[in-house]
């Protein structure tokens, strides 16, 4: 099983080298853009006229600015073109699969490919049963339960591996959306109402019956 796993790793670790090779490669040409970027600033920020001493501070403020830029531009795209996980080539922890996480696992992929599908709009995430399961008990005005529903979705995009930027943001969007209808305007409904019955009925008692 090990030496099975190990060969499947080849054509990965293959790949990721080849990735790396051309990144070592392409390295003069992103600093030349880079240097090409930082000189065009500091030229259309140029003005003769300036103080000297102000001129200065520019200057090294662009400098500084350029470093920062361009350490946050090469690690975005290392990361990027470098998609492969540490585990995943080590063979670490989600390596060798046992029978109860290969189960978690396709239970995570179930609930995460119904309630946040990456090929369907909101109209085909309705037409969807799941879906609709799903969004109306996280739409309950019962705190607890919703706790459950949003822990679980988010254990879910938490695990086994780092979440996807795109469906964390979705999650914490939909969670405070659904928070808003329930906690805000479902109590707001439900008040307002509260309050109309007691005027109506209980006008005489009407501190009591709000109360």
């Amino acid at each position: 099983n090990a030496h099975t796993c190990e060969e499947a790793r080849l054509p990965l670790l293959k790949r990721e080298r080849i990735k790396f090779a051309l990144w070592e490669t392409s390295a003069p040409l992103r600093e030349s853009l880079v240097r090409a970027f930082k000189d065009a600033s500091i030229y259309l920020l140029h003005d003769p006229d300036r103080w000297q001493w102000l001129t200065t501070w520019v200057n090294g403020f662009l400098e500084q600015m350029w470093v920062d830029i361009s350490d946050e531009v090469e690690h975005s795209l290392l990361r990027s073109i470098l998609k492969a996980d540490t585990k995943e080539l080590r063979g670490g922890q989600w390596g060798d699969r046992s029978i109860l996480v290969r189960l978690c696992l396709r239970v995570r992929a179930f609930i995460l490919h119904h309630y946040l599908p990456y090929d369907k709009s909101i109209f085909g995430k309705l037409k969807d049963p799941v879906y609709v399961c799903i969004m109306v008990v996280t739409l309950l005005p019962v705190h607890p339960l919703r706790t459950i529903v949003f822990g679980v979705l988010l254990v879910c995009l938490l695990l086994p591996n780092k979440p996807d930027e795109y469906m964390l943001l979705t999650f914490i969007l939909l969670f405070k959306g659904t928070q808003f209808l329930t906690g805000g305007f479902t109590t707001l409904l439900t008040g307002t109402m509260q309050y109309f019955y007691c005027f109506s009925v209980h006008k005489q008692d009407f501190l009591s019956c709000v109360e």
